[in-house]
């Protein structure tokens, strides 16, 4: 299907009156696949870095710690939540917006905002141009200028300057591959054998299983949970093929990345 011909099928529906909580949910769907893979991670490893000032096994806390009280630590939760998902909604528009994106997602996520006729291309570039800006203002305030400058500049590479399309190497790759080959994207399992990556990719997981494990000196505990969540990736990855299986890696896969930001929490001081 042509584009115009899809922007012509969309238009009754956005002509439509819309209220405030249509606008609230576009943009709960602009982002609705990723709490599992961003936000809940991310928000785990924030949360695991600030125990890592009391290491595993001790009761003693560092002068920072003693000068938190619950209502700072409440705020900063808060804050950082926000500050995860504008940055969010920012990449998520920047990349959904996009007419190869639209086509792929018509496969993959048709319910997401564009291909589902919520909202147009140039409303979602008027949302994001207001986004920006908004990203950069809070993170001067939260004093984080230099990490959203390096994600925004990111997202931009990503997005307007095509690296989408240079060869990304992901877990999702495999159970998106029918999207990814309608928009032409040359992800490694649609340009080399699909065993030989999916056997790169097991191995993967398991050297950095181990090679994070080392680094952050963890506990015994950690070992058993990180290996056997990555064993089992790394199983299922090679000895399985089918498009449910490779959905149950990707969600595994968001628990191996929550897995390894709660290494902080879980380490050894070292001797």
């Amino acid at each position: 299907m042509k584009e115009q011909d899809f922007q012509a099928k969309r238009k009754p529906l956005l002509i439509k009156s819309r209220s405030i909580l249509y606008h609230l949910n576009t943009l709960f769907l602009f982002m609705k696949s990723d709490f599992k893979t961003i936000v809940l991670p991310q928000t785990v490893f924030a949360i695991a870095t600030t125990l890592y000032m009391y290491p595993f096994g001790t009761t003693s806390a560092t002068t920072y710690s003693q000068e938190q009280n619950p209502f700072t630590i409440l705020v900063k939760f808060f804050g950082m939540q926000a500050w995860i998902w504008v940055h969010l909604l920012v990449q998520n528009i920047a990349n959904q917006r996009l007419g190869p994106s639209v086509i792929e997602d018509r496969n993959n996520k048709p319910w997401r905002p564009m291909p589902a006729g919520r909202i147009t291309q140039n409303e979602a570039e008027s949302i994001l141009r207001a986004l920006v800006p908004l990203a950069v203002s809070f993170s001067f305030l939260c004093g984080a200028s230099l990490p959203s400058a390096t994600i925004l500049t990111l997202i931009w590479l990503y997005n307007d300057l095509d690296g989408a399309s240079a060869g990304p190497f992901q877990r999702n790759d495999f159970p998106d591959m029918a999207g990814d080959r309608a928009r032409d994207r040359k992800t490694l399992p649609l340009t080399y054998p699909e065993m030989a990556t999916r056997i790169v990719l097991a191995l993967l997981t398991v050297f950095w299983s181990l090679a994070c494990l080392i680094f952050w000196n963890a506990v015994m505990l950690a070992w058993v949970g990180l290996l056997s969540v990555g064993g089992a990736m790394a199983v299922l990855t090679v000895c399985q093929r089918k498009q449910w299986y490779d959905e149950m890696v990707w969600k595994l896969w968001c628990l191996w990345m929550a897995f390894i930001y709660l290494l902080p929490a879980f380490s050894r001081p070292l001797a």
